[in-house]
């Protein structure tokens, strides 16, 4: 709203200019850490994927995955590969992060983050987080 707010055409060296300096600075560090979990659109997976992403704690295994939309567990880990490019802990990774990255925007604190998207202990949420962003969740958001 600010930008559109301020003249398309500025004079060099003004508060205009640094604005839109820093707005493109912004912009491209957005793209540079945008971090998601795709999608598909295969039947048996859409109920899986959906799901997890709404409980990321779940600890239901492939193979209770698979039970609940009545494939084996072999042909669920195909499509999890076919479909996402990932296993399925690959993906259930992701989605814990994901969510993590929420909650710890709005500013939760990490012990709870990492209990409340599923992980056994803060060492090991912090050490899949480092492992992925190259940073702590603290740093991150510093």
């Amino acid at each position: 709203m600010e930008a559109i707010r301020r003249p398309s055409l500025f004079d060099p060296d003004s508060e205009d200019e640094r604005f839109f300096e820093v707005m493109v600075e912004q912009i491209h560090r957005l793209e540079s850490d945008s971090f998601s979990v795709p999608v598909s659109e295969h039947p048996a997976l859409i109920q899986v994927l959906r799901q997890l992403a709404e409980k990321p704690e779940s600890v239901l295994s492939l193979e209770d995955w698979a039970e609940k939309v009545n494939v084996s567990g072999r042909t669920l880990s195909r499509m999890f590969k076919a479909e996402t490019g990932m296993s399925f802990v690959q993906y259930r990774q992701q989605v814990r992060l994901c969510s993590a990255l929420r909650y710890l925007a709005q500013g939760r604190s990490v012990a709870n983050v990492a209990m409340d998207v599923g992980f056994t202990s803060q060492s090991a949420f912090i050490r899949l987080f480092r492992q992925t962003f190259g940073k702590t969740p603290g740093e991150y958001f510093k």
